[in-house]
């Protein structure tokens, strides 16, 4: 250390935890704002799922009461649809609020 006094190398001493700091601080920082943006993701999940939504459930049968596997069942003006599965039970999820006429259709029924 040929040249150098004390309070050079104090400073050095300085400026080399100023650095640590202020680099810890950016990582800080960074994990902080990664943080705020998974709890936004969160909330945001949280009340998607918060929204109300109502569920219709039934099964569709034929007149001798036997269930039609594969039937469409859907609501008019919608996109909101489904089939029955093979025991003819469907179930319908939707949030939009309104009053629906629900169709029901399948290959050799009218």
């Amino acid at each position: 250390m040929k040249g150098r006094t004390f309070a050079n190398s104090l400073n050095d001493h300085y400026v080399y935890l100023l650095k640590n700091i202020l680099k810890s601080s950016k990582t800080n920082k960074f994990k902080i704002m990664r943080l705020k943006i998974f709890f936004i993701a969160i909330l945001f999940i949280l009340s998607h799922n918060l929204k109300a939504q109502t569920t219709i459930t039934g099964i569709v049968t034929d007149s001798l009461n036997n269930p039609i596997p594969f039937a469409s069942v859907y609501l008019s003006k919608t996109t909101i649809g489904t089939l029955t599965d093979k025991e003819g039970i469907y179930l319908l999820n939707f949030s939009q609020e309104g009053i629906y006429d629900m169709i029901v259709s399948s290959i050799g029924f009218k």
